[in-house]
């Protein structure tokens, strides 16, 4: 099982209309066995009740794995916004986060991550000086 953090939730909002935002925890519980990300569970729950994801926005508390973000573009979800300041140093499928970043660019996803080495805005100020 993988896990991001012992301590604390995982908080994702999903907003996929003008007025309507879900809000989902995923918490590590021993009752509940395996339990997926707060991405991917956003995402079935919205799913699950019907609420179309195609361009809508979600927000994460900890940057997505390669497996979250498969899921966050497959749903069709346009954004993704984080105060995460790097990425999850665990993910198996993407140990040094190339494949992520490579999915989400091909994808043309709109990273905000205001405090993230790779996405803050003083990092696109840079990169476009380079």
């Amino acid at each position: 099982m993988m896990t991001r953090s012992s301590s604390r939730r995982d908080l994702t909002a999903l907003r996929a209309g003008p007025t309507m935002t879900s809000i989902y925890w995923a918490t590590l519980k021993r009752s509940f066995g395996k339990i997926c990300h707060a991405e991917a569970n956003a995402i079935f729950n919205a799913a699950r009740t019907g609420v179309s994801t195609k361009g809508a926005t979600i927000f994460v508390t900890k940057f997505p794995c390669f497996g979250c973000c498969n899921a966050i573009v497959q749903a069709g979800i346009r954004r993704i916004y984080t105060h995460d300041h790097r990425y999850w140093d665990d993910d198996p499928a993407d140990k040094d986060h190339s494949r992520k970043e490579a999915l989400l660019k091909q994808a043309r996803i709109h990273i905000d991550a205001p405090f993230h080495p790779k996405f803050s805005p003083a990092a696109a100020r840079f990169a476009s000086k380079g």
